[in-house]
């Protein structure tokens, strides 16, 4: 017959594994923590992307705006630099990435409030044009193309001669800075031709 242990003789290891375990939990409660704040950060900087490109799809419409019923819808208006509305008549000089210099710069000249964002947006178009005035050697939608300016093809005729002379439509290059409540900035750009027009 065993005589059970007297008390006296246990050293306390279960109390020792068993702070050990918890320690073990509360590392990976902190673990947790961490990675889902990490998560609510990366889900609000992705929201906050989301609201400046809708920012940006704003500002286009705003200058294409400005081609289609502003201040730039005639050709004449179109010929020369306005600087005051943005608008430049020849390519303005950019960064490896293309973005165009005067863009990069801290003016807040233009600047737009966005709809009930806190954000503001800045956007400047540049004519792909080496010089100001009716277009030659200028992007367009048939290349770089210099002389007349003229195509001798002409698109919207179908009575199956197909001969003419069309306009060949400039492109025009939209950039646009979103700037979000923080202070970080955004940046989006997109091209359009206007046949028919300088």
């Amino acid at each position: 017959m065993k005589i059970p242990a007297s008390p006296h003789k246990q050293h306390g290891v279960i109390l020792f594994i068993a702070l050990i375990a918890l320690v073990v939990i509360m590392i990976a409660a902190v673990a947790l923590i961490r990675s889902t704040d990490t998560a609510q950060v990366i889900a609000g900087n992705l929201a906050i992307k989301r609201d400046m490109t809708h920012e940006s799809e704003l500002a286009v419409k705003d200058a294409l705006t400005s081609f289609s019923s502003g201040v730039f819808v005639t050709e004449d208006a179109r010929l020369y630099t306005n600087s005051g509305s943005n608008y430049y008549a020849t390519a303005l000089s950019s960064n490896p990435q293309g973005i165009p210099y005067v863009l990069l710069q801290a003016s807040t000249s233009g600047e737009a409030a966005a709809y009930a964002t806190g954000m503001t947006y800045r956007y400047v178009i540049d004519r792909m044009c080496p010089q100001e005035g009716p277009p030659r050697d200028c992007q367009t939608d048939q290349g770089s193309h210099g002389g007349s300016f003229t195509n001798d093809v002409d698109v919207s005729a179908n009575s199956g001669k197909g001969l003419g002379v069309r306009d060949l439509g400039v492109y025009y290059r939209v950039s646009v800075r979103v700037t979000d409540t923080r202070g970080a900035q955004s940046y989006f750009q997109t091209t359009f031709t206007s046949l028919g027009s300088p």
